[in-house]
């Protein structure tokens, strides 16, 4: 059983580690470049009141943090669009 924690714990860091890659950066507006979130871990987090709104998964998706559904993709070079349309809605910066 002690092996079995072991496991699952070293599987689930290197999920993290890879889901960490944009800790740190901020997700701004395209066109006015406006910071709106900033990027906790893996977490999303809205930059005034700090509280986790999304969770990103696998590098690039984001999903909504209380029902895990799909609500953006990220692209190439921290392009935020919308899964659907692939209408850019953020950007994500150092």
């Amino acid at each position: 059983m002690q092996t079995r924690g072991s496991f699952v714990s070293a599987s689930c860091d290197a999920g993290a580690m890879d889901e960490e890659q944009w800790d740190g950066h901020r997700m701004v507006e395209p066109n006015t470049g406006k910071v709106v979130f900033r990027v906790r871990g893996a977490r999303v987090c809205d930059v005034n009141s700090g509280t986790p709104k999304y969770r990103i998964r696998n590098n690039d998706r984001i999903v909504d943090i209380n029902s895990g559904q799909l609500v953006f993709r990220i692209r190439d070079s921290g392009r935020v669009v919308d899964p659907n349309s692939g209408q850019l809605r953020y950007r994500l910066r150092d």
